[in-house]
Parts: structure tokens; sequence; C-alpha cells
């Protein structure tokens, strides 16, 4: 081959070689720039690389109707928390009390073999006549009252320590159909609602009357919306005597609950209730009734005797 072929063949070859490894390294530039054009995009998509900036991710909202709003405070409505979309819980709405009727139903019941029912007094197996209720004021009265002394009649003791015998006066406590047929009078009355729904405010300033007075007493709240106007509350049985028993503590609470309503009020010392003699009105015949239940328990001996008659 001829000097001048062998140099026309090493240029072409020379030419060629440059030519590809210029478009090789073209090629190069080019893939280097497309990373890198998919890092920039990736990084202001993922907000977890940091970039130098502040990319915290903003909470987001969206009102009623779907759309998207910034971290608004005052927006309502439902908020996507980023585990779907949850409705606002709703506020509890109060209970609304309502006014309870007395329950004049009283269960009748068996205990030991003897059935007590509700205005026949007590059982014809325990029942108490004359003489019963005679002895029933002796064994009251046979209690010393010095506190030195040792009492020696054993029944009078079980007698005071139940509550059969009187504190003060020492009358015995007997309950008789007498004492049922007044209270099943005064709980059936039909002006406890009146008394409800028109003298709250009368019986709210008795209620105040009472906040320093020792003992317990009723207010408007236990009376009229708790259950306590239920015969059930008031008359008991004495599973020690055998007989059914007046619940004095209660009975004595509702009847000074109304007294202290009244338009004059107090012993000694009255006062005027401001709001007017509502409950002069439409409680005097239920107080009656209740003053009524108190004293035919505290019965004397001259009263009895019409149970019997």
């Amino acid at each position: 081959m001829k000097p001048i072929q062998k140099y026309i063949i090493l240029t072409i070859g020379l030419s060629l070689f440059l030519l590809l490894g210029y478009i090789g390294f073209q090629n190069h530039g080019s893939s280097q720039l497309d990373e890198s054009l998919h890092i920039e995009t990736n990084t202001n998509l993922n907000p977890h690389i940091n970039t130098g900036a502040n990319n915290t991710p903003k909470p987001t909202t969206l009102s009623d109707s779907g759309n998207v709003w910034g971290g608004n405070p005052f927006q309502t409505g439902t908020t996507n928390t980023g585990e779907g979309t949850k409705p606002e819980t709703p506020k509890p709405q109060p209970t609304k009390v309502v006014f309870q009727k007395p329950n004049t139903e009283w269960k009748s019941r068996t205990l030991s073999g003897i059935t007590y029912v509700f205005g026949e007094g007590n059982p014809k197996e325990v029942a108490l006549d004359e003489i019963g209720i005679q002895k029933l004021a002796t064994d009251c009265a046979d209690m010393p009252r010095s506190v030195d002394i040792t009492p020696t009649n054993l029944r009078a003791v079980m007698l005071w320590e139940n509550d059969y015998c009187d504190a003060e006066t020492s009358r015995p406590r007997y309950l008789s159909r007498q004492v049922e047929f007044h209270l099943m009078m005064a709980l059936s009355h039909p002006n406890w609602q009146e008394l409800y729904t028109k003298c709250e405010a009368n019986f709210r300033f008795g209620d105040s009357r009472r906040v320093d007075s020792s003992g317990p007493f009723l207010t408007f709240d236990q009376v009229f919306l708790s259950g306590t106007l239920d015969i059930n509350n008031f008359i008991l049985i004495d599973k020690k005597m055998g007989w059914k028993k007046l619940n004095t503590s209660l009975l004595s609470q509702l009847t000074r609950f109304l007294e202290s309503a009244q338009l004059i009020a107090g012993r000694g010392e009255v006062t005027e209730n401001p709001h007017g003699d509502c409950v002069d009105i439409y409680g005097q015949d239920i107080l009656d009734n209740l003053q009524k239940v108190l004293y035919y328990y505290w019965i004397p001996l001259w009263s009895i005797k019409s149970d019997f008659s």
C-alpha cells in the first residue's frame, strides 16, 4: 500500500474516533442534566427533603362544600386530619327534668307469713286493739328520764329504740287506718301540679329560709323532681315489731317544706314571703292532711277508738 493511502485511512479513522467521542460526551452531559432536574423536582415535591427552606407541611381544612382552605382557626365544618374526613362531635344536650307526680300505689307485701295491705292499718295478726294501745302507752311511760337509772322494762327499751314513743311527751306512736287515709289524701291531691308550676319562686324563697336551720330539710328539687313523693317512702315495715311504721322524719320535713313557703312563716320572729300566698292557696289542704297524719300517729288514747268503730 502506498504511503498516501495509509495516511488517508489513518485520517479517516482518527476522525471517526473523535466524532464518536464527542457524541458520547454530549450524551453523558445530557444524562447528568436530566438527573439533576429530576432530583430538584422531587425535592420541591417531597417535604421531607431538606432544601434549606422551611418545608413544614401546613394543615389543610375543608369547608362544608369541599373547598380547600388554609389553616384557619375560625373555620368550621369537617376537618382533614390526614386519616380521612371526620365530622365534628355534636355537643351533648342537657337532660330535661320534669315534674314527677306523687306515687300513691303502696306495694302490698308478705313477711313471715303476714300480708300487709295499704288502707287496712296493721294486719290482724299483729294489730293492737284499744287494750293493746293502752299497754303501749304504759310501756312508753315506763322509761326512766335519767340516764343514771337503769331501765328494767325491756319492752319499753325496745319501743324507745325503735321510735314508738315520743321523746317529749312519751306518748305512743302507732300506725292506724286513719294515718293511711290522710296520707293518701295528701299525696293524691291534684294541687301538687299547681304548686310545681305556679309556686316555684315561693318554695325557692322558703328553701333559703331553712339554709341555716339545724337538721335535714327538703328542697324544691328534691320534692318535685327526685321521686320523694312516693307513698312507699312514707310507710315502712318494722321487722322487729311486725308493725307498719311511719317515716316521721320525712313527713316532718315535707310539712316544714310547705309551711316555710307560705306567705307568713316562722315561729316567734315571722317573715313574709315576697312572692305572695301561692302556697297558701294551693297547698293548705295538703298541709292539713299531712298534719293529721302526724296527729293520728302520735295518737292520744281517745282518738284510736275511731279506728275500731
